[in-house]
């Protein structure tokens, strides 16, 4: 009776195959996996705003030295 017992509590508490264990390691690769592909969306999107600010950047610097070259001009034509 105790070596029932001893079984049936063995089967109940025994500790998880190596099948187990490797589907337990993939699917936390798999949620890493997601993780790491969450972040480089971020860091695409993150990197597309630097470009389009920079590019805003760009052009308002364009726009002042257009603007001091006709304020040059302008200066000359009044002195």
């Amino acid at each position: 009776m105790k070596n029932l017992i001893a079984a049936i509590i063995a089967r109940i508490v025994r500790t998880p195959t190596t099948a187990k264990a490797v589907a337990g390691f993939n699917k936390a690769i798999a949620e890493l996996e997601a993780v790491i592909d969450h972040h480089n969306v971020k860091a695409d999107l993150i990197d597309a705003e630097i470009a389009i600010k920079v590019a805003a950047q760009t052009a308002a610097k364009d726009a002042a030295a257009e603007a001091d070259k006709i304020a040059k001009r302008i200066r000359k034509l009044v002195a």
